[in-house]
């Protein structure tokens, strides 16, 4: 484990990374920039992670966005799937996990965050879809939200 030396522009280099959580709030909280900030992004996640791990004992998570960055701005959030283990996201676990989960209305523009908008959580199947998280996650976008083409980041991929 250990989390690879940012790039200059403060990104993960390509790929996902092992790590945990510990490691995560050592670089991501107390050597970032806008360290109290990014204290009550990470508060947040525990707190989440709190109301979601119960459900799926043993799920990865996968953690990217602005959260996993040394940049100027600061983050808005932290953005996590959750990859529950084969055969333990049941319809019940699901319905459970729900409340607790970002929700898109697409038509309407609309997009509601847990955690007072501090998580941008997702529950995604194990081998279900992860092939587009993956792919998404390494891309960098502009400043209008558009794919750089050419360059790609990491994200980090965290064992409970």
């Amino acid at each position: 484990m250990g989390i690879p030396a940012l790039t200059a522009e403060g990104h993960l280099p390509p790929g996902r990374h092992a790590s945990d959580l510990a490691e995560l709030k050592s670089v991501f909280v107390d050597q970032a920039p806008h360290r109290e900030w990014r204290q009550g992004i990470y508060s947040a996640l525990e707190a989440w992670l709190g109301l979601v791990l119960p459900y799926v004992p043993g799920a990865l998570l996968w953690i990217d966005g602005g959260f996993v960055t040394h940049k100027s701005e600061a983050p808005k959030d932290v953005d996590v799937v959750v990859i529950p283990a084969r055969g333990q996201l049941t319809s019940d676990v699901e319905a459970a996990l729900e409340p607790f989960m970002t929700r898109v209305d697409h038509a309407r523009g609309l997009k509601v965050q847990p955690m007072n908008g501090l998580v941008d959580g997702f529950v995604v199947p194990r081998g279900e879809g992860l092939g587009i998280w993956n792919f998404q996650w390494q891309v960098i976008l502009d400043d209008d939200r558009q794919p750089v083409p050419g360059v790609s980041k990491g994200y980090l991929e965290v064992a409970t």
